[in-house]
């Protein structure tokens, strides 16, 4: 298991840190420099033992939202969402 994972604990279950989220976006986006908004963490990732877990990145290209969820009993459990805006250097 990852170290990032492993040692990262809320009330003693292991849950994904925040960073993740923003790495995620990087990786799926392509960019290395970006600017992110109304940033929000509904719920926190719980990492079972043992277990793996899918996690999904949309990305609205008319509104520029991003949200970061896996599916849990049918439901959309969302974890990271906020709004994407490119960085433009002039």
């Amino acid at each position: 298991l990852n170290p990032l994972v492993s040692d990262h604990r809320i009330n003693g279950q292991r849950v994904l840190p925040g960073v993740a989220y923003l790495d995620m976006c990087a990786r799926c986006l392509g960019l290395e420099q970006f600017s992110l908004s109304n940033i929000r963490y509904p719920a926190a990732l719980i990492i079972p033992d043992n277990t793996s877990i899918e996690v999904y990145l949309d990305f609205d290209q008319l509104s520029n939202n991003l949200s970061i969820y896996h599916w849990q009993d049918h439901r959309k459990i969302i974890h990271f969402s906020a709004k994407f805006q490119p960085v433009v250097h002039s």
